[in-house]
């Protein structure tokens, strides 16, 4: 904690700690105590900018650090030892994932949250866009929802069947990682061009680029993939 703090873990060890304040409320005290983090400014940089999960170093690798690291100033030196138990990479803690089961995941991750203007496929409900001014509920919510995402991105990053393409396709999305999404879903709906749960997700992928990075050339992309969508599914409620 205390190196999450100073800003001196590696991205796989950062994740896992973001991960963990998520769910944490008793850890997400200690961090603001101890660094005084008022507005949440390292959790709300990782919400705004998104964290894909960086690979991992060998165990012996990570010991080996682990065993130098010094912290700076004794208040952190409580803290760490207060929740280094939690600073483990949680993707090596998580039992295998179907695609189906990691995208529930997220699902439940979102909780009744809307992230995205476009809706995507899996069982996300229905929510209003967030307010201007994000509470403490909607940050907590947004630490969960970029950690399930970074965990199934990591998970089925080197899969290659269609419905991991898709899980993985979503998970970059709600991540804002525009590109790999639009990429990764056209190659998921090209695997499965009968599939109108992946031609939906890549209209939102087409549907948020073009919003956030003034992408003309999207939008008719994704009335394409929506009008596919309706023509395989009438009844899909995200297209």
């Amino acid at each position: 904690m205390a190196a999450f703090i100073e800003g001196t873990l590696a991205d796989f060890e950062r994740t896992a700690v973001v991960a963990h304040l998520g769910d944490c409320p008793q850890c997400r005290a200690v961090s603001l105590t101890v660094a005084e983090l008022r507005d949440v400014e390292v959790l709300d940089e990782l919400w705004h900018q998104g964290l894909p999960l960086a690979p991992a170093p060998p165990a012996a690798a990570r010991v080996h650090r682990w065993s130098r690291a010094k912290t700076r100033a004794p208040a952190l030196a409580v803290a760490a030892a207060t929740v280094a138990v939690f600073a483990i990479p949680l993707v090596y803690l998580m039992p295998p994932w179907s695609p189906q089961e990691a995208v529930a995941a997220m699902v439940d991750a979102a909780h009744g949250q809307r992230a995205l203007d476009a809706r995507v496929t899996g069982g996300f409900t229905y929510a209003p866009s967030p307010p201007s001014t994000d509470s403490q509920a909607q940050r907590t919510r947004g630490w969960k929802l970029i950690a399930a995402a970074g965990r199934v991105r990591e998970s089925y990053e080197a899969n290659d069947s269609g419905l991991s393409r898709r899980a993985v396709g979503v998970a970059a999305l709600l991540l804002g990682d525009l590109d790999d999404a639009v990429s990764t879903l056209q190659i998921a709906s090209a695997a499965a061009p009968r599939d109108a749960f992946g031609a939906a997700d890549l209209a939102a992928a087409y549907y948020e680029r073009a919003i956030r990075d003034s992408r003309a050339d999207d939008l008719p992309a994704a009335l394409s993939a929506v009008e596919r969508a309706i023509a395989l599914d009438a009844s899909l409620t995200e297209a």
